[in-house]
């Protein structure tokens, strides 16, 4: 039927449009979709299963439900414990029957979402964000501003400054710390062409006092509004706080600071870490009998009020994979350390990827893989690796600890000597004709000498020790591009990870204010080294000056006493000369 047919039938708003019926359907399915029921009490629209943790779980304003399947599972406690949302109070724990596992008894645990911490000049942006799924691929997640970039000139001179007002004049007057407040200053020679040399000084330096403050400036400064900022006269440029950070922490956080300076008014500071709260519900659902009902349950409720948190925790299937991988480590080496690990090939062994950013964003903080070793690393030696772990190991005879140490000895003067060798080499040293004792070779740190018994092996003209220094030392060239090249590239992989989520390299990783005030520290102690170290070659410089001039004293005393000497001499001389004469005269008289 034709469209004018139509319109000469029924009137144009009574026609009903195919598109019209199709979404009013829609939205009344949506409307009337059915509840599912998971306790007496909890209900959901949506429920999901999975056969492996989730990490950043789904959520909804009328509940969705995740089924794990646990079946298998070398540790069913993933399922809740690799969820990045951190979970506290309030909170609550009873026991119940879950209908849709068929009337179970489970125990159910309620917990409330605890959101994160970002900067008190937060974004809008950010401070609206509201989310219930999370891209993994979004530059939402933690935006970088181009305004905080230490690149800028006007935010690297807020650096300064603030690192400036937080480092303390070191001079001291009769014990009493130097108050002075930090002034630009400049020092400017008498030529015309050097030009002057720009520093942070102490308003309180007089000429010889020593070991005032310091603080030299960076090329990247306006020098005018730094001048203005140490002095007091900054106006500001907005009568409002400038809003616009995009920190995001976890709530596990212990910063109270904010990295990055922020202006409020005529003010600059950094801004103080505070809670984003967040009232979205978790219930989770764990069986009394795990394994007659291999199934859990978690429960979550409503939108979070935050933006995603930061990967802070280690998922424990990659963290179990990460300590056999430390383990086997320690039994190729026998003194693991993450550098090892790091240069080593184990992690594409075990991972499929030579660095440890790209298998988990929470691996880009080194100080983790370090907490594992050290935590396997007391495994292995509960007692530790100096002198007392020794002890341990040769009394409990750990690994046939003993078939290598042969003899632990201590003696009343706090001497120990420990003899080690093998089966082996006392066979065959029962056999050389000569030996020779190594005092030079030394693998050990700490005070403790060693020495080494050696015969040179005339079947495989070698010595035992001259390979064991080879080991990470005097590289091929070859090789030590590559290295060079995976630790390259592993710092930009930490870099990215950085940038993207907010995970430092290092776990005391800081700001740029607090790098730069630690920056000032160090140099101030230079100085006052250096300025020492001089005092003292000065000081040396004139008590040798002292001796040479006493030697020369005592040189001319004796010359003298050499010429007095000989004068004496002289003088007898003269006398037995004198009284010759005498004689002779007396003797032609007569």
């Amino acid at each position: 039927m034709e469209m004018s047919l139509i319109n000469t039938i029924v009137s144009e708003e009574d026609v009903i449009y195919e598109e019209d019926f199709n979404e009013e359907s829609s939205n009344t399915s949506s409307e009337n979709e059915e509840e599912v029921y998971i306790t007496k009490n909890t209900s959901v629209e949506t429920i999901l299963h999975s056969l492996t943790p989730i990490e950043y779980p789904p959520t909804s304003i009328n509940g969705v439900a995740i089924i794990f399947h646990v079946e298998g599972w070398q540790n069913a406690d993933a399922a809740f414990t690799d969820i990045q949302y951190s979970m506290g109070k309030p909170c609550g724990q009873h026991n119940t029957s879950c209908s849709y596992l068929g009337n179970v008894a489970v125990t159910k645990k309620d917990r409330t979402c605890q959101g994160l911490k970002i900067c008190e000049f937060a974004s809008s942006e950010l401070l609206e964000m509201t989310h219930k799924t999370v891209e993994f691929n979004s530059d939402l997640r933690l935006k970088i501003s181009e305004e905080l970039s230490t690149d800028n000139v006007k935010n690297n001179t807020f650096v300064i400054y603030l690192a400036a007002i937080k480092t303390e004049c070191r001079y001291k007057n009769n014990g009493i710390q130097c108050d002075g407040k930090a002034v630009l200053k400049c020092f400017r020679r008498h030529d015309e062409i050097t030009p002057p040399t720009y520093f942070i000084g102490c308003s309180k330096w007089r000429s010889n006092e020593k070991y005032h403050r310091f603080i030299s400036i960076q090329e990247n400064t306006d020098l005018n509004l730094l001048r203005q900022l140490l002095d007091g006269l900054w106006e500001g440029e907005s009568d409002e706080p400038i809003n616009n950070c995009f920190t995001v922490l976890h709530n596990s956080s212990k910063k109270t600071y904010c990295p990055h300076p922020h202006c409020e008014r005529n003010i600059v500071k950094q801004g103080s870490i505070i809670q984003k709260t967040c009232n979205v519900k978790y219930s989770k659902l764990i069986p009394l009998d795990i394994k007659k009902c291999p199934y859990m349950i978690l429960v979550s409720r409503g939108i979070h009020s935050h933006p995603p948190p930061p990967p802070n925790r280690v998922p424990i299937t990659i963290r179990d994979r990460l300590q056999e991988l430390i383990h086997q480590a320690n039994d190729n080496t026998g003194d693991v350390t993450p550098t090892r690990i790091i240069s080593g090939n184990l992690i594409k062994t075990y991972f499929g990827t030579e660095y440890l950013a790209e298998v988990h964003a929470s691996l880009n903080n080194a100080d983790r893989l370090r907490y594992h070793v050290d935590k396997i690393q007391k495994e292995i030696n509960p007692q530790g690796t100096g002198l007392l772990g020794v002890v341990y190991n040769y009394s409990k005879n750990i690994n046939n600890f003993c078939e290598y140490v042969k003899r632990l000895e201590f003696f009343e003067d706090n001497h120990v000597m420990i003899i080690c060798t093998t089966p082996e080499q006392l066979s065959e040293w029962v056999k050389c004709q000569y030996f020779e004792i190594d005092l030079s070779f030394k693998r050990v740190a700490e005070e403790i000498n060693e020495f080494e018994i050696n015969y040179f092996n005339l079947n495989h003209n070698l010595t035992a020790h001259a390979l064991s220094n080879r080991r990470g030392k005097n590289l091929k060239l070859i090789t030590a591009i590559k290295q060079g090249y995976k630790l390259d590239k592993e710092r930009l992989i930490a870099i990215n990870n950085n940038n993207k989520y907010n995970i430092p390299f290092r776990g005391r990783d800081k700001g740029s204010i607090a790098r730069k005030v630690s920056s000032n520290k160090r140099q101030a102690n230079k100085l006052i080294k250096k300025a020492k170290t001089t005092f003292s070659k000065h000081n040396q410089n004139e008590d040798n000056q002292d001796q040479e001039n006493i030697e020369f004293q005592e040189k001319v005393m004796a010359l003298k006493e050499r010429q007095l000497t000989l004068r004496e001499r002289e003088a007898k001389i003269r006398e037995i000369e004198l009284n010759n004469l005498i004689k002779e005269k007396e003797l032609n008289n007569n």
